[in-house]
């Protein structure tokens, strides 16, 4: 999947540059391994785009923790 939206990149580099990925798997997630696995994903990514010729200056992970407002103590 990646190939194709980098083979349109290039196809149409006199209007559009990548810069950098971003990724946004939620704002209530309250488990950090699940951001962890997240990066791990996107840094792979970055890897595979960056080898297509890209020079990407960001990685965006986005969305944040939740807010555990159920905890007591």
């Amino acid at each position: 999947m990646i190939p194709s939206y980098l083979a349109r990149i290039k196809e149409n580099s006199d209007h559009v540059e990548l810069l950098g990925v971003h990724c946004h798997i939620g704002s209530t997630i309250k488990e950090v391994g699940i951001f962890r696995d997240a990066a791990k994903i996107m840094v792979q990514f970055v890897e595979e785009i960056r080898n297509e010729g890209f020079n990407l200056q960001y990685l965006n992970l986005g969305g944040g923790l939740g807010i555990d407002y159920e905890h007591k103590g």
